[in-house]
């Protein structure tokens, strides 16, 4: 299967891409399906997932970071923005990043939105495309155990479901999920605790946690 010029893949530390003179290398349906995280997709949501043995109402902060003066840090979650558009502007069309909504629950999830296809077509000449991941506890924590879910889809279209987005019409094309804990709450750090960046190459295509 020659793979000359990739569509989108989900790159992940660690899963690796054969290449010969910096060009992907004739591979296998079979070794393809062995890099499991590296997929084609159109969407990417993170998923920031508790449950009451970590704590108590997760608040997350999501932001884009190295991009634009107007954009950089203009940030999506409780007492922020709803999304970022063109300009940093919230509630706007063609969002870059788009929050699902506060989830006061014990347990539960909240979502965001990252649209890297719209980003780069705005900002071709950047790269890498950074997006910044931060949580902290508005209730009590427990345990400070949560999970950083990323999930891929390709093709369809996404739809809001509670605080979660739900892929209609499409099909998942990669979901990994990383351990995280923080112990701190909103009152002492306001701006949330740094979970890793979410860093895209658009000239690769490809996606990893840094």
């Amino acid at each position: 299967m020659p793979l000359l010029d990739p569509p989108p893949y989900l790159f992940w530390p660690g899963v690796g891409f054969p290449t010969i003179g910096g060009r992907p290398a004739l591979i296998t349906r079979e070794q393809f399906e062995g890099c499991c995280c590296q997929r084609v997709f159109d969407f990417t949501i993170i998923r920031y997932i508790w449950d009451a043995a970590g704590g108590a109402d997760l608040d997350t902060r999501t932001a884009i970071i190295n991009v634009d003066g107007s954009i950089n840090g203009v940030t999506v979650g409780f007492a922020n923005q709803s999304s970022v558009s063109a300009g940093g502007l919230d509630l706007a069309p063609d969002p870059y990043l788009q929050w699902g909504g506060d989830n006061t629950d014990p347990a539960g999830s909240e979502a965001v939105i990252v649209d890297f296809t719209r980003l780069h077509a705005d900002f071709p000449a950047v790269t890498p495309l950074d997006v910044r991941l931060r949580a902290h506890w508005y209730g009590a924590p427990v345990s400070g155990d949560f999970s950083i879910q990323l999930a891929t889809y390709r093709g369809g279209g996404l739809e809001a479901d509670g605080t979660d987005f739900v892929n209609v019409g499409g099909i998942l094309t990669s979901e990994i999920t990383l351990a995280r804990n923080t112990l701190v709450r909103a009152a002492d750090v306001p701006e949330g605790v740094d979970m890793g960046i979410l860093r895209y190459d658009p000239i690769a295509k490809t996606a990893t946690i840094v």
